[in-house]
Parts: C-alpha cells; sequence; structure tokens
C-alpha cells in the first residue's frame, strides 16, 4: 500500500471526520485490486461506493475539504438540535426561502 496519511478533526464529542490523503496517485493496478477486494464487502458497502464512485463521476462529489471549523461546528450544531427534536414548521420553513429568494 501506498505512503499516505489519514487525518481526523474533532468537531464534537461524538463526531469525527476522517480523510485519506494520499502521498501519491494510485496506480491502474492499485485501483483494481482495490476493485477486485470491493466485490466481497456486504451490498450496503458496495453500494455506498459505487454512489460515491458515480458522484465523483458526474462531478456530483463534494469531499468536504473546503469547509472550515465554523462551518462544521454550525453542522454539529444543527445535528444537536434535530436530536433535540427542534425543527422548523413547514410554514417556517416556506418563510427561510422566501426570505433567501428575495
Amino acid at each position: 500500500m501506498r505512503a499516505g496519511a489519514f487525518f481526523a478533526a474533532e468537531a464534537g464529542s461524538a463526531t469525527v471526520r476522517l480523510t485519506f490523503q494520499p502521498d501519491v496517485a494510485m496506480t491502474k493496478e492499485e485501483i483494481a485490486a482495490v476493485f477486485e477486494r470491493a466485490k466481497s464487502w456486504p451490498q450496503e458497502k458496495q453500494e455506498e461506493a459505487v454512489g460515491v464512485l458515480l458522484a465523483i463521476e458526474n462531478d456530483e462529489y463534494d469531499d468536504c475539504s473546503d469547509m472550515t471549523e465554523e462551518d462544521w461546528a454550525a453542522l454539529d450544531e444543527a445535528s444537536a438540535a434535530i436530536d433535540r427534536g427542534e425543527f422548523l414548521t413547514e410554514e417556517e420553513m416556506k418563510d427561510f426561502f422566501a426570505k433567501l429568494r428575495a
């Protein structure tokens, strides 16, 4: 396996983000080997991998690498609010988007 590093950032007590940043590009043989191993993964993991690959192919994949710590903190707070059952009503959402469009 080629050299590289996993980077983790703690954004909350239960949230850790990991991204792999290889030092060099993978060879075609290494990519083929990963695809071969993926055939033995559980169906759910295979579907996730295919989804990510199709998103990359269609230029729809965002690895969130441009997000700031403030962005991650806002997401963590939003997630905590959801966990607490704090949701906007449909009317509040309509008002919110109306203000954005104005």
